[in-house]
């Protein structure tokens, strides 16, 4: 195998800094999206999509995907067991299961796009109040308050939606 090699840090390394501000957590929210519908569209299902596992290029600030060893194959192929898992904040209910979808994944994101925009990632279950003190458009607080959805049903359906509401907001594309 022959991977390149990328001059950079984790996301998790940066966040450590705080909060990246709006308009770069925008940013990097669309890139994370986009990566991710490549992903969804080859029907493969991270289930593991945190920080420590985003690559952020230093020419550029580039995000990149790295780390795939829970990625699942949505074609009903075995899964790695679910009994060595550590414990995640960023994953969701579902994900350690065989019943999991892409809707894992915008879990996960939202996760992280909140941490970006916060500073710092609130306990599971306590999301939607945070997402209170910070100053979101509506729209901007309804798609990350569904995505962030214990319920995989109340979540986007894949990354198409998320990246179509995303791009509808002026500050994504200064």
């Amino acid at each position: 195998m022959i991977d390149e090699w990328i001059e950079g840090r984790s996301l998790k390394e940066r966040l450590r800094e705080g909060s990246v501000g709006r308009q770069t957590a925008f940013r990097f929210g669309i890139a994370i999206a986009e990566a991710m519908r490549v992903l969804h569209a080859n029907d493969i299902v991270r289930r593991e999509l945190t920080p420590e596992c985003l690559l952020i290029e230093q020419q550029g600030e580039r995000v990149v995907l790295t780390e795939f060893e829970l990625a699942k194959l949505l074609d009903g192929s075995p899964t790695v067991s679910t009994g060595e898992w550590k414990v995640d904040p960023y994953r969701a209910p579902e994900a350690e299961s065989d019943d999991v979808d892409h809707r894992a994944d915008i879990y996960s994101w939202g996760r992280i796009m909140l941490e970006l925009l916060l500073g710092s990632l609130p306990e599971v279950g306590t999301e939607k109040s945070a997402l209170k003190k910070f100053q979101l458009s509506q729209p901007e607080a309804k798609l990350l308050g569904r995505c962030l959805s214990v319920s995989r049903r109340s979540r986007p359906n894949g990354f198409d939606d998320v990246l179509s509401e995303l791009k509808k907001w002026n500050h994504c594309d200064e």
